[in-house]
């Protein structure tokens, strides 16, 4: 049960560090190569962020569109 425990502290830690990097990488495109920081411009952030998030979002709702028709079409789980 120790151990248990212990495993728990540690996705608590990973949270935490995933939460910094996350801030980081979002903040990192905005300072320029003399860490000024360069003014926001939300047409051009929301461009990359669609063109990053889309596609693979699209493709897992197809994926999971088509697992499940395939599940469906040969008679559910085995």
């Amino acid at each position: 049960m120790e151990h248990l425990s212990k495993i728990f502290i540690l996705g608590a830690s990973g949270v935490d560090l995933f939460l910094v990097l996350s801030g980081f990488c979002l903040f990192w495109p905005l300072v320029r190569h003399n860490s000024e920081v360069a003014p926001l411009r939300f047409k051009e952030y929301f461009r990359r962020r669609i063109r990053r998030i889309c596609p693979p979002f699209y493709f897992a709702c197809l994926l999971t569109l088509a697992v499940c028709y395939l599940t469906f079409e040969f008679g559910g789980p085995s």
